[in-house]
C-alpha cells in the first residue's frame, strides 16, 4: 500500500474513532469481495473490450496531498514581475485553454510527484518560447513549480487558502525583435 493510501486509511481511521489496523483489513476484505462479485461481469467482458468502454485504473483513487501548479511569469523591460499564467486566475490566462487540456493538465500533475527533470525543463522552455514570440516587450519568462499542502475540509470552509513555495524555477530571456 502506497504512503498517500496509507495516509489516506489513517485520516479515516482517525476520523471514525477506529483502529487504522482494523479498517485497513475491513477495506481488503471489502475489496476482494467486490472483486468475486464482479465475476459476474465476465459474460460481458468481450463487449466491453470491443466497445472501449472498459476502465481499468481507479478514476480518483486518492487525492494529491502536496499538488503544484505551474506559474508562468513575465518581465517587460524596467518592469516587475507580473503573471502570464496561473490557474483559476482570470488575470493570468495565457495559454489557459492549452494548460486546462486534460493530458497537459495530467502531464504537469506528475511534477508534484517524480517526473523526469527533461519533461518539466523541456515544457518550461516551449510556455517561455511562447510567452516571448507572443507577448511583445517582454525580457523575461520565468516558469516554476508553486507546491502547497491541500487544505482540510475545515480549513476550506473557514475561508482559508493555501500557502506554498516556489519549485524548480527557471529563467528565460526573450531574444530582441529582429531589425
Amino acid at each position: 500500500m502506497s504512503r498517500t493510501v496509507q495516509a489516506d486509511v489513517g485520516d479515516w481511521a482517525e476520523q471514525l474513532d477506529v483502529d487504522a489496523g482494523e479498517l485497513t483489513s475491513s477495506l481488503r476484505a471489502a475489496a476482494t469481495t467486490l472483486l468475486v462479485a464482479r465475476q459476474v461481469l465476465a459474460p460481458f467482458e468481450l463487449y466491453a473490450q470491443l466497445t472501449g468502454a472498459k476502465q481499468g485504473w481507479a478514476m480518483f483513487a486518492s487525492p494529491q496531498r502536496h499538488p503544484s501548479e505551474m506559474h508562468v511569469e513575465g518581465r517587460f523591460q524596467g518592469g516587475d514581475w507580473t503573471f502570464l499564467y496561473r490557474p483559476h486566475d482570470e488575470q493570468a490566462a495565457f495559454m489557459s485553454d492549452f494548460m486546462r487540456h486534460n493530458r497537459v493538465r495530467k502531464f504537469t500533475g506528475r511534477f508534484a510527484r517524480a517526473a523526469h527533470r527533461s519533461n518539466y525543463d523541456g515544457l518550461a522552455a516551449y510556455l517561455a518560447r511562447r510567452a516571448c514570440a507572443e507577448k511583445p516587450g517582454l525580457v523575461e519568462v520565468r516558469v516554476a513549480l508553486w507546491s502547497y499542502r491541500a487544505l482540510d475540509r475545515a480549513a476550506v470552509a473557514r475561508g482559508e487558502r493555501p500557502h506554498g513555495t516556489y519549485e524548480r524555477q527557471r529563467t528565460f530571456p526573450c531574444s530582441p525583435p529582429a531589425p
